[in-house]
């Protein structure tokens, strides 16, 4: 078989993205069908319609053209989820964040097919925070404690004592298998000397990291075990954003297609790769490798390489993306 490359010259520079499973896509070239808004997205389509300034206003208008069409199925839920209080909404407050999201999204796309939900789709919605509500704390407070361990680059003779804090930080708040969020805070303390880390652009790490700054890390994170999930149960769904840094964090992931499943969890294959941590070779990748299956509860060696993300029996219904 013989193949052509060719370099293809883009009006504008991207600053729109769909994440799915394998990596990520161009608005004009991706396969999927039903795309989950974040607020990241919703936030630049207001500033397009209120005139607000923004660098790249210009090109996000022409990227979000591509998601005017009747191809598309747009839905609200990820900026619902987040909600606009920095903290796990109320039922009311993610019905009125749901609604606030969909009415943006229908006067901006009116050739798009945006979401509505009716009682028995929002109460199901709902269901994924009660889902979030049960780790939220653990993670929030692992994040707060762990966090501040990274805001510099350490030595290399301080790694391994700061990796094991970080282990223990996890313990010591009740995280019981390796988490995205464990994995954005070990990226950030395997960063090389140039550039930011992956796991950095998605936790902005500060001294003092306040839960604000904890709660829209986690909220993002959470949105990928959404995405995991939402396949897993539908396929053929995307998720839509402007965020760069998690778009990086999630294609280091490569996450697997293929996974196993129960009535109560997805076991979902991702692979540890010298992207998401910079400054381990393959010898002490693997070795990492080692200490993470290590540390899950269950003392199984393929704990991570089944990665474990949350997902109690629910139906395709229940995921509403569609009504």
């Amino acid at each position: 078989m013989t193949e052509i490359k060719f370099k293809l010259k883009l009006k504008e520079k991207v600053t729109v993205f769909v994440l799915e499973m394998g990596g990520c896509s161009l608005l004009f070239s991706t396969g999927v069908k039903m795309i989950a808004v974040d607020c990241n997205l919703l936030i630049n389509i207001s500033g397009i319609v209120n005139n607000k300034q923004h660098n790249d206003k210009k090109e996000n208008t022409w990227w979000f053209e591509f998601l005017n069409s009747p191809n598309f199925y747009l839905n609200p839920i990820l900026s619902a989820l987040e909600g606009s209080n920095q903290e796990i909404p109320t039922y009311d407050h993610f019905c009125n964040e749901f609604n606030k999201g969909r009415q943006i999204l229908q006067e901006f796309f009116p050739k798009a097919n945006v979401i509505r939900y009716s009682d028995i789709h929002y109460q199901a919605g709902y269901e994924l925070i009660k889902e979030a509500k049960i780790d939220y704390e653990s993670d929030l407070k692992f994040l707060l404690t762990a966090v501040p361990l990274v805001v510099i680059r350490n030595s290399a003779i301080k790694l391994q004592e700061i990796e094991s804090d970080i282990f223990q930080i996890a313990k010591d708040n009740g995280l019981i298998r390796p988490t995205f969020a464990l994995l954005a805070c070990l990226s950030c303390l395997y960063e090389n000397n140039k550039n930011p880390s992956i796991g950095r652009k998605v936790l902005k790490p500060k001294l003092r990291y306040s839960r604000s700054l904890a709660h829209n890390a986690l909220m993002d994170l959470y949105s990928l075990n959404l995405l995991i999930q939402s396949n897993m149960q539908l396929g053929n769904v995307g998720f839509c954003t402007s965020d760069k840094g998690l778009l990086r964090f999630w294609c280091a992931l490569k996450v697997k297609t293929s996974c196993k499943s129960t009535p109560t969890e997805l076991n979902v294959p991702i692979e540890l790769t010298s992207e998401m941590f910079e400054k381990l070779n393959k010898h002490e990748l693997r070795a990492l490798k080692r200490r993470i299956e290590a540390f899950s509860i269950e003392g199984s060696r393929e704990a991570f390489s089944s990665f474990l993300t949350s997902s109690r029996e629910r139906n395709v219904k229940k995921l509403s993306f569609t009504s």
